[in-house]
């Protein structure tokens, strides 16, 4: 980091890439690490025990492949077993609040115009919101507003999907 430009923002010096320095939010700035696949892929029902549920069918992997499960301490099975949907990679969504956008009197709603996809990132974009609507995260809209989505490869080579509110 070479320099903060605001409560938020930092130049940070990039010597491995195109661009020498750039300027990154906060919320880049986090190490990401991998979760450690043996507790991903598993739930604990019950202490001591491990259900495959959450592994589809050809990568289920026999329970005995899961032995680190077994050498934590009881406490920290039973843990596991109340938040298992904490530590699953499965995306989720909350329902501890609802958001509502006012718009002031006479305020027109913004249309943005979707951007256009290679054909290869609008099937990877298609499969990514039939699942997230499968799961229930998102849900089909007929509002008058819309805002384009915008996919950023992340350092592993997949992409996130973000929406440009500009």
């Amino acid at each position: 980091m070479e320099q903060q430009l605001g409560p938020v923002d930092y130049v940070v010096s990039t010597p491995d890439r195109r661009k020498t320095k750039r300027v990154c939010h906060v919320n880049l700035l986090k190490a990401y690490h991998e979760q450690d696949p043996r507790f991903v892929t598993c739930v604990l029902t019950a202490p001591g025990t491990i259900a495959n549920e959450t592994v589809p069918d050809e990568t289920k992997a026999s329970p005995t492949d899961f032995d680190a499960l077994h050498e934590l301490p009881p406490e920290e099975q039973a843990i596991l077993t109340e938040f298992a949907d904490v530590f699953s990679d499965k995306s989720g969504k909350t329902t501890l609040g609802v958001h509502h956008i006012k718009l002031l009197p006479n305020t027109q709603p913004i249309r943005s115009a979707p951007f256009l996809l290679h054909p290869e990132k609008c099937q990877f974009l298609r499969k990514e919101l039939d699942d997230f609507l499968q799961q229930e995260i998102i849900e089909e809209s007929e509002s008058p507003s819309a805002s384009p989505i915008v996919m950023v490869p992340k350092s592993d080579g997949t992409l996130r999907l973000y929406t440009d509110f500009r």
